[in-house]
């Protein structure tokens, strides 16, 4: 047998369909000429006449294939009988017999063998053509695992801008807690740590620094300024995650433990939500209140600030092969942190060539 010889394996069947799904192993002896093949496919079709019809092609490739109707009829989601009628329409369209019919087996005719081997190439050539297409375009899209606060008050306003300069980009965000790990499934993530995370490779983005937050409303109900040693006057508004840097801020500040208190559990959104409504003084992260500040929604009712020794990074799982379209946002990622935060970010600064 040629290097080119397919010898498919025996497949089995009881069903007897027009006599022609029986019991047969087949070797093809010969495939076409590939350069022969690549020229006749620089040459324009005369007509659509020269063609013969799509379906009842596919059912004569996949019956000679399996040399089985039944299984044929099982790749194509359609009966036996309806795989038979369209052979029977392409043995009619072609003016000769593709099979031997009622000898028990199923047979190719010479005129079948041959022309078997001419469009099962072809339809090989379409597959593959067809998979490196599909292949392309999975490798721009981009799964990222984020955190709703962070998706809501950083990315969001700025993710048009990505958007319009790679349009072929497509992106799934998959929203979680920040506690939730960083798992196999994503091609990035961006959260909250240290920097260090098992089976990840990470880069900082953004440091966390906690400041006082409230709205303008509430200040100016209450005599329009306040200072550190104040703030045990009013009520701090703070999520679950974050009660714990209320008590470091405070120490931080030297003042003492509030005599009104507001915690919020399951949503870190909520305490950033009862500020803007202007029911206390929530404990802000920079990064994520520039928009607020920006336009006067939120202030800082006081100048102190508080280094949390924490950061949001970026997260690159390393089992996971490093596509372009991940560099490309990283590196929008870096410009942005760069250009709107002051930050300067190491975040975008790798380039494809140093991926693993």
């Amino acid at each position: 047998m040629s290097k080119h010889a397919v010898d498919t394996s025996e497949m089995k069947s009881t069903s007897n369909d027009d006599g022609m799904d029986q019991d047969r192993s087949f070797v093809v002896d010969r495939w076409p000429d590939m350069d022969a093949l690549a020229g006749l496919l620089d040459e324009p079709i005369k007509s659509a006449g020269s063609l013969p019809p799509l379906n009842p092609l596919r059912a004569f490739e996949a019956t000679a294939r399996h040399l089985s109707v039944s299984n044929a009829a099982v790749e194509l989601f359609v009966t036996p009988g309806a795989v038979s009628r369209q052979v029977r329409a392409l043995e009619s369209h072609l003016g000769t017999l593709l099979f031997l019919r009622g000898s028990g087996k199923l047979e190719l005719t010479p005129e079948g063998h041959r022309f078997w081997c001419d469009i099962h190439s072809a339809f090989a050539i379409i597959s593959h053509g067809t998979a490196r297409i599909r292949d392309a375009h999975a490798s721009q899209a981009l799964n990222i695992l984020v955190s709703r606060c962070f998706l809501r008050q950083w990315l969001l306003p700025r993710l048009s801008c990505f958007e319009d300069a790679h349009p072929d980009i497509l992106l799934k965000f998959t929203v979680a807690r920040p506690s939730s790990h960083f798992v196999e499934d994503f091609d990035l993530a961006i959260k909250v740590g240290n920097g260090i995370w098992e089976g990840a490779r990470a880069e900082e983005l953004l440091p966390i620094v906690y400041t006082p937050i409230c709205s303008p409303a509430y200040i100016n109900a209450h005599g329009g300024a306040i200072d550190s040693s104040d703030l045990v006057n009013h009520r701090l508004i703070c999520s679950h995650r974050d009660s714990h840097e209320w008590s470091r801020f405070l120490e931080h500040v030297g003042s003492p433990p509030p005599a009104r208190f507001m915690e919020f559990s399951g949503d870190s959104l909520a305490a950033f939500d009862a500020a803007m409504a202007g029911v206390g003084i929530a404990l802000g992260r920079q990064c994520l209140i520039e928009t607020e500040l920006s336009r006067g929604a939120l202030i800082t009712p006081i100048s102190a600030t508080m280094d949390s020794k924490r950061s949001y990074y970026l997260l690159w799982n390393r089992d996971r092969r490093r596509r372009a379209a991940a560099f490309k946002f990283s590196a929008w990622l870096g410009d942005q942190v760069q250009m709107r935060s002051g930050h300067r970010s190491r975040v975008g600064q790798s380039t494809p060539a140093s991926a693993p």
